[in-house]
């Protein structure tokens, strides 16, 4: 099932394009959005009476509230994805290119994860503050020593 938790939504990680989604659940999202559609562009094709244009406008109704609905979370999804293979969330742009650009994307999303992949990780807690992924703090140095391990040589000589 794809990463969908209520504790998401409500500790903003729902919006939140760190970290990384490994394939099942962004294929199980894929999925659910395809079906969705399937099933709203099937109402269009419900036989009716009067005008006949009744199911078409409901319909393309739902179509358009799918698509509004879940843009950022599937943008969310694919940049999540892509970080779990290493690559930059930015190959997402990828998808604007005609004709190829979608079927590149998906053959993209559908390498294995990578670990190093990791980089785009963020601590607990830390997305909601806006904090750096770890790797990004040690590589600049700026991580933090843990408690009670002095971080530089002079720490070490006041123990």
């Amino acid at each position: 099932m794809p990463n969908l938790s209520a504790t998401d939504a409500a500790s903003g990680r729902w919006f939140s394009f760190s970290g990384r989604t490994r394939r099942a659940p962004f294929w199980t999202w894929t999925l659910v959005l395809v079906v969705l559609v399937a099933l709203s562009l099937a109402l269009q094709l419900i036989p009716s009476d009067g005008d006949g244009m009744m199911w078409a406008r409901a319909g393309g109704a739902l179509v358009a509230i799918i698509a509004i609905v879940t843009c950022v979370p599937s943008v969310r999804f694919a940049v999540r994805r892509l970080h779990d293979a290493n690559l930059s969330g930015w190959f997402v742009l990828i998808g604007g290119i005609p004709l190829i650009g979608i079927p590149l994307l998906l053959t993209i999303t559908l390498l294995p994860s990578n670990p190093r992949g990791a980089r785009f990780d963020v601590r607990r807690g830390a997305a909601s503050r806006g904090a750096q992924p770890a790797a990004t703090r040690a590589a600049a140095g700026t991580a933090r020593p843990r408690a009670g391990i002095p971080s530089t040589p002079r720490d070490r000589s006041r123990h």
